[in-house]
């Protein structure tokens, strides 16, 4: 569990650091639709940290740690219910791959100020979200 939790955490993490317009609108959508559900990213990966080492002290006998900052075990409760169903539904992101810097198809003028425009919509979507989502 926690080595499957530790590569969630990490894919999120590189998600919130990309530097590719579909990593971050992927991960901004994907936070709207949780914050619809009633969930935070924040509190999920909380959550995740805390989990393995709850299981961890009750497996040994030892007292739990304690609830990460924010958290009511009823607020946990309602989060393992709802994830999932917010998760599938998180699951249809892009699915092309990105533009790499050396992509023959950016030879050319009229691709190149395409995908400037393009970067600068889904730029401004992004900011769109965050900024609803806040």
């Amino acid at each position: 569990m926690r080595e499957t939790n530790d590569m969630w955490l990490a894919t999120n993490f590189r998600l919130r650091r990309a530097n590719d317009f579909q990593a971050l609108e992927t991960f901004a959508l994907t936070e709207v639709k949780m914050q619809k559900g009633g969930l935070s990213m924040d509190a999920i990966e909380a959550l995740m940290k805390w989990q393995p080492e709850q299981m961890a002290a009750m497996l040994e006998g030892r007292p739990p740690p304690p609830l990460p900052a924010g958290l009511t075990p009823v607020a946990i409760q309602q989060m393992t219910q709802s994830l999932p169903s917010v998760m599938s539904s998180a699951e249809s992101g892009p699915t092309s791959p990105p533009f790499t810097a050396n992509a023959r198809a950016l030879e050319s003028s009229v691709v190149q100020e395409e995908l400037e425009a393009l970067t600068r919509d889904h730029e401004g979507l992004i900011r769109c979200v965050a900024a609803s989502s806040a």
